[in-house]
């Protein structure tokens, strides 16, 4: 179960920034019953099930994850040949 939020920013001068930021609130996997026959054939929970759930339930997930994004536009074509703002009027 994460909480999360984020914001995006959207271009304003050919800059835009992000950041998302997501907090891991619990993390338990679910652990599979694992099962060995016995002399007769039968399936039976396997003894070391107990273990096995101890050691694969957390997943180890980092606890607080930050992401920050920035982005440059580049320049129009225009301005790069003529060196002049495309809004420019002679």
């Amino acid at each position: 179960m994460r909480s999360s939020s984020r914001s995006t920013g959207r271009f304003r001068n050919g800059v835009s920034f992000g950041f998302n930021d997501a907090i891991t609130l619990k993390d338990i996997a679910k652990v599979a019953p694992r099962y060995d026959h016995d002399a007769t054939g039968q399936p039976v929970l396997r003894a070391d099930q107990a273990s096995c759930t101890d050691l694969l339930q957390d997943q180890l997930d980092p606890r607080h994850l930050m992401k920050a994004t920035a982005r440059l536009a580049a320049p129009d074509d225009a301005q790069c040949t003529t060196g002049r703002s495309s809004s420019a009027r002679l």
